[in-house]
């Protein structure tokens, strides 16, 4: 059965990239976000998407358009001040949570705060699923893999060079 797709925080930089992404591979998510003219000029500008108005400030406009069928996909950030709504909403429906954090305190409460009761309600939590740890998570993975019993631990590090600037919080 096919899980609908909810991508929260669909107007902003990130959120854009996503929906262009999902509609470019032909999937048709729900966008959701808080200004509702920016969401449905978005929605029309992306061939027509259902849109719905989703405040972090009002959890329960997040509850009303996620369900036990639900693929939440979340990218409004700074997600210490305002990811909680969005991944309460998934825990409580059962739903599939993904999120772009970069964020190590936030990842840190997905999984020790977070874990048990998505476990009671099968909610599935997947945390920095973004480019700032796929790729070495990913790498790690493949090591862990190929190493077999042979390996007990990998460390993944991450540095910045260059002169690129972080993106606002």
């Amino acid at each position: 059965m096919a899980r609908r797709i909810v991508l929260f925080g669909a107007t902003g930089y990130t959120g854009r990239l996503v929906a262009d992404a999902l509609v470019k591979r032909g999937a048709r998510p729900l966008l959701a976000a808080r200004n509702e003219q920016a969401v449905k000029r978005m929605a029309e500008e992306l061939g027509g998407l259902d849109t719905a108005v989703a405040d972090v400030a009002r959890p329960e406009t997040l509850r009303a358009i996620v369900d036990g069928d639900t693929v939440l996909v979340t990218t409004v950030g700074p997600f210490l001040r305002w990811g909680g709504p969005a991944l309460d909403a998934a825990i409580g429906a059962g739903a599939i949570y993904l999120d772009s954090t970069g964020e190590p305190p936030f990842i840190r409460e997905v999984f020790e705060e977070r874990d048990a009761p998505a476990r009671t309600t099968g909610a599935s939590l997947i945390t920095a699923f973004g480019y700032d740890y796929v790729p070495g998570n990913l790498a790690a993975a493949l090591v862990l893999e190929r190493a077999g019993d042979r390996a007990t631990k990998v460390s993944v590090g991450y540095f910045l060079t260059g002169g690129g600037a972080a993106s606002r919080t």
